[in-house]
């Protein structure tokens, strides 16, 4: 786990980090995934209030997929070999090999 600074320079870094409206770390608060709490308070964060509008990225199925799934919102796992293997799962609705993938989504 890195901290918030070096995951936003690397979003930077790799040209994706305008491709989010919110960025929410859970360093940033007193909850964890997959507790509904931090899904809230990037939520109470957008401009769109369509949640069907609204996807979370996340590399754990415990920890992202689950929880983010469980509040209704549309799911992209970060998971090379699912992604070659066209795995399917329950609480995820995409799955993407890498971040840098979204550049070409």
């Amino acid at each position: 786990m890195g901290t918030k600074k070096i995951w936003i320079e690397e979003l930077k870094r790799s040209g994706i980090k305008d491709l989010f409206e919110v960025l929410v770390f859970s360093s940033d608060y007193s909850f964890i995934k997959p507790s509904s709490k931090i899904y809230q308070e990037a939520l109470s964060n957008l401009r769109v209030k369509d949640i069907d509008k609204i996807a979370f990225i996340g590399d754990s199925l415990t920890y992202d997929m689950q929880g983010a799934s469980e509040l209704g919102l549309k799911t992209i796992w970060i998971n090379e070999e699912a992604f070659k293997q066209n795995h399917q799962h329950e609480f995820v609705d995409v799955i993407i090999p890498d971040l840098l993938y979204l550049k070409k989504a």
